[in-house]
């Protein structure tokens, strides 16, 4: 019983880890995003 509820707790810690590291990743690509959009701009300009 304590290991399974050992695993099932390692499990959504592992989950939560790789939820917050895809958020923080996606972050980063729409940050690079309008990064980019704004080179474009400023280009044009």
């Amino acid at each position: 019983m304590l290991d399974w509820m050992k695993i099932e707790a390692g499990r959504s810690v592992r989950e939560e880890g790789e939820e917050r590291r895809r958020r923080i990743r996606e972050d980063w690509e729409n940050r690079e995003m309008l990064e980019i959009v704004e080179e474009g701009k400023r280009v044009r300009v």
